[in-house]
């Protein structure tokens, strides 16, 4: 929470969505409540960490650690070739002369300057894509819950990706988002197989009670 601000936010603003899409109300409130709880124990603990940690103006970039200036300059090298960008692998080498500690801390931005607006298309339709599914998931009693899983896990990734590069280089989230895959594969062929097995010759099948 105070050492990895954003990703604390993102898996809170992510929870927070499954369960209002579950619309799990009391749940909801209960982890409202335990997380503000966390934040005033660690403000007991040590307020000048946290107070520091909460100190955000978003018109400077104080307290954005440095973000500001990193955007800025991967901004800047991104409009000497929006279009192809500068190859895989080079953000290192080019934003380390620059003067940005070789990251944009920003994987939208980090693809646009690597791959060029092609690359950075195929993102934004790969993220269409499973927010698609997640909502066509989302529409079927059946498989709701599968759906507000993987919309609040997209959610979750998007936004962290805001402020670093999770969608582009971290392990764990393309480790999840093909878990999700395979999820959207399974919830779409069962409804299939279902429907094949009631035409079978003196196959029957009955539904559940709800």
């Amino acid at each position: 929470m105070v050492f990895a601000r954003g990703t604390s936010l993102s898996i809170a603003a992510g929870y927070m969505l499954f369960l209002c899409l579950a619309r799990r109300w009391k749940l909801a409130l209960i982890f409202a409540v335990i997380a503000a709880s966390a934040l005033m124990y660690l403000r007991a603990a040590n307020s000048s960490l946290v107070d520091s940690a909460a100190r955000v103006d978003i018109a400077t970039g104080e307290g954005f650690s440095h973000r500001f200036d990193r955007w800025e300059m991967a901004f800047q090298a991104i409009k000497t070739k929006p279009l192809v960008g500068y190859g895989f692998g080079q953000e290192w080498a080019l934003l380390s002369g620059l003067g940005s500690e070789g990251r944009a801390h920003n994987a939208y931005m980090t693809i646009w300057l690597e791959l060029g607006i092609g690359g950075l298309a195929l993102l934004l339709a790969t993220i269409y894509q499973f927010v698609s599914h997640g909502f066509s998931l989302y529409k079927l009693p059946e498989s709701q819950l599968c759906g507000a899983l993987l919309l609040a896990l997209t959610v979750a990734i998007c936004l962290d990706s805001l402020g670093l590069p999770t969608l582009y280089w971290e392990k764990l989230p393309t480790i999840a988002l093909t878990i999700g895959v395979a999820l959207v594969g399974i919830r779409e062929k069962v409804p299939l197989e279902v429907a094949e097995l009631a035409y079978l010759p003196g196959t029957e099948v009955f539904a559940e009670p709800s």
